[in-house]
């Protein structure tokens, strides 16, 4: 069940790019993907901690509902609805399913998933720092660009733990979420 967190941020998230930009729920979606992980990154990147970029990103993602909330007191009628009951939605939804059904118990069966890609999340959600850091267990590949990465990373800390069902389930979300605006 905790594998809607995920897709519940990323929708609440993108409402709040929808409110910032203007712009559709599909043309939206890649941007809000990409935003939460480089808050992530310039986080760890400034202040060390992957911590501090996880609480500004939920607390991008709960602009909506105080929007609305603010809307509702001032009988200001919401002007959004048009942006996000678009067909970007539907496919938002349509593959927010299919990749959960799709990924349901899977786990790592390749040897780059057990020799870096999967120890890469586990090292920096046991360091609260980039794999590359000294201390990291890692031992091939830490000069790899770390977004992707943190994106899993991302997906795990709103999941609440560590599941290889739920890195596989984050990748193919990312990869079809940067199609859903074509």
């Amino acid at each position: 069940m905790s594998i809607i967190i995920p897709i519940a941020y990323f929708f609440l998230a993108n409402i709040s790019t929808i409110i910032f930009t203007k712009k559709s729920f599909g043309t939206c979606l890649p941007l809000t993907v990409m935003l939460s992980t480089i808050i992530l990154f310039l986080s760890q990147f400034m202040l060390h901690t992957f911590n501090v970029g996880l609480i500004i990103i939920i607390i991008y993602s709960i602009i909506p509902i105080v929007n609305l909330i603010y809307n509702k007191l001032n009988k200001q009628e919401m002007n959004i609805k048009e942006k996000i009951i678009t067909p970007g939605l539907v496919s938002f939804i349509v593959i927010s399913i299919l990749v959960i059904i799709y990924d349901f118990t899977r786990s790592f069966s390749m040897w780059d998933e057990f020799s870096h890609w999967g120890v890469m999340v586990k090292e920096m959600i046991r360091l609260d720092s980039f794999y590359s850091d000294i201390n990291s267990t890692l031992m091939v590949h830490k000069d790899y660009p770390p977004i992707y990465s943190i994106y899993e990373l991302l997906w795990i800390k709103l999941c609440g733990t560590y599941n290889e069902s739920y890195l596989i389930t984050s990748m193919h979300f990312f990869e079809l979420t940067m199609f859903i605006p074509s």
